[in-house]
């Protein structure tokens, strides 16, 4: 698991420093912070159907660290990623909360957590690359589920693990 975590990881740094020449390394450093906080949320969940809010908090941190080193060196972008990261949280909230209100069991709280501190690391454009593409691949697998008859209508399914898929792939399209 830690082996798949550091390659993965390693992959996705170089990847992004090759696939975004004009990407600044701090905001690579940034996503790859972000992957290293899902990765561990994703094995909790899958294992305990539960999303530690001490990762959550951790992230927020994080990113508060990351808005210090974007203020140092570039302040003029500063102010355009809280922006984007408002938008996004308040955007990625907005259709969680409907979705949540929707469907009471689709979605649990732990994961709207999850992906409101995404969005406030990704910004909108990320962010929402991110959570179309995770329930993309969580529509997919659940009808797999139910073909194979392995979960029923009723049943639940960890979020965290398709969410680090989706973001992982997010990442590589979007740069974020």
């Amino acid at each position: 698991y830690i082996a798949f975590m550091f390659i993965s990881g390693l992959a996705l740094s170089l990847g992004l420093l090759m696939l975004y020449p004009g990407h600044p390394a701090y905001l690579s450093i940034q996503t790859l912070a972000l992957y290293l906080l899902l990765v561990p949320t994703a094995w909790y969940d899958f294992k305990y159907m539960k999303i530690p809010n001490k990762i959550i908090l951790t992230g927020i941190a994080v990113r508060f660290l990351f808005y210090a080193v974007n203020l140092f060196v570039d302040a003029e972008s500063f102010f355009v990623a809280v922006k984007s990261d408002i938008v996004a949280c308040l955007l990625i909230g907005g259709i969680l909360l409907i979705l949540r209100v929707l469907f009471k069991t689709g979605i649990g709280y732990g994961d709207i957590k999850l992906l409101l501190m995404m969005s406030f690391f990704q910004g909108v454009e990320a962010a929402v690359s991110s959570l179309f593409i995770s329930l993309l691949i969580a529509w997919f697998y659940a009808i797999f589920l139910l073909i194979t008859r392995k979960k029923s209508r009723k049943d639940t399914i960890p979020f965290a693990p398709l969410i680090l898929i989706g973001t992982y792939i997010s990442m590589w399209l979007v740069g974020a």
